[in-house]
């Protein structure tokens, strides 16, 4: 092989090079690899169940592993940290929570998509089909959407319409666990007057019904406080507790829990005077907030049949976060 024909190889393979680089480099939309998918119905169509990639931006494709994208399912995408996300055409249906606790300011979206009002967050679910579940880009500004253009697809490329079974609704039902931590301090406890610091650790599971997020979940620590468990006598009282609750969330502001458990702990006054207590207690929580961070008022009444106390009934504020 003559000079000029290496030459010419080596042009050749560069060229080529260069060209692959830019068409992948053009690509609008991510590489199958990053979703995770489910097969439906006649395994012509697939909803994405999951995601394994690092962008920010995110372009779903048409279709994975010559399947079409006909779905986007529950929580799929919640919680990756999201700026944008493109959603092609022949995607029909997007799942609760699908896109939500993300900070997702712009939506490229096709007409006529089914979703829930938690499917994305800032409300964008209500303003899309407000405006008539119309396709285009629309961005996310000074605490409201606008429709920056109207297009006949969402994507680069039209689509064929999808011919499949009609796709069911992701199961809206599922479990998830859950942890965090309990800070409280009790205004009125144990006595005519205290002031009673209370830390705990918090675990359980949640679950969504319908518009509803419910959890069911124990907490445990311990307190150290300033108590004055006779009107002449002050003292410190300290010990620990345990308990399970029943917690349910509207929408992500407000919320509530029953639940009840036991309480360990002891008086020591100034003069010496020692006492201490076991027993049960019931609780009502009124928070502001959701599942992972609430901030509320706490009613707790405690069962104590040998009544030595002057005091059964307690009231305090509790931070929760998760």
């Amino acid at each position: 092989m003559n000079k000029k024909s290496i030459i010419f190889s080596i042009l050749f393979l560069i060229t080529v090079f260069i060209i692959n680089a830019e068409e992948r480099a053009s690509q609008p939309f991510n590489n199958e690899s990053d979703f995770v998918v489910e097969i439906i119905g006649d395994s012509s169509a697939l909803q994405i169940t999951g995601y394994n990639g690092t962008r920010a931006d995110v372009n779903i494709p048409k279709q994975i592993r010559r399947m079409t994208v006909v779905a986007i399912g529950e929580r799929a995408f919640y919680k990756y940290g999201f700026k944008s996300v493109t959603i092609p055409i022949n995607v029909i249906l997007i799942g609760r929570q699908a896109f939500l606790e993300n900070e997702i300011t712009r939506i490229t979206i096709g007409t006529n998509v089914t979703m829930f009002d938690d499917s994305f967050d800032f409300g964008f679910a209500g303003f899309y089909i407000e405006n008539g579940r119309r396709a285009g880009t629309y961005i996310f500004s000074d605490g409201k959407w606008n429709m920056q253009t109207v297009t006949a697809s969402a994507n680069i490329e039209d689509i064929p319409a999808v011919t499949t079974a009609p796709v069911k609704a992701p199961n809206s039902f599922f479990m998830e666990p859950y942890g965090g931590f309990s800070i409280s301090l009790n205004l009125w406890d144990y006595g005519p007057s205290s002031l009673l610091p209370r830390s705990g650790m918090h675990f359980g599971f949640i679950t969504n019904i319908g518009n509803l997020t419910i959890g069911l979940a124990g907490e445990g620590g311990g307190f150290f406080g300033i108590t004055y468990p006779y009107f002449e006598d002050i003292g410190i009282t300290y010990g620990f507790y345990f308990g399970s609750f029943l917690e349910i969330y509207f929408s992500d502001f407000f919320g509530f829990s029953i639940g009840g458990g036991m309480s360990r702990g002891y008086f020591n006054t100034k003069n010496d005077m020692i006492e201490n207590y076991f027993f049960p207690f019931a609780e009502l929580n009124i928070m502001i907030g959701d599942e992972d961070e609430s901030l509320g008022i706490f009613f707790r009444y405690y069962f104590n049949d040998a009544d030595n106390f002057y005091n059964k009934f307690s009231i305090g504020i509790k931070r929760r976060v998760f």
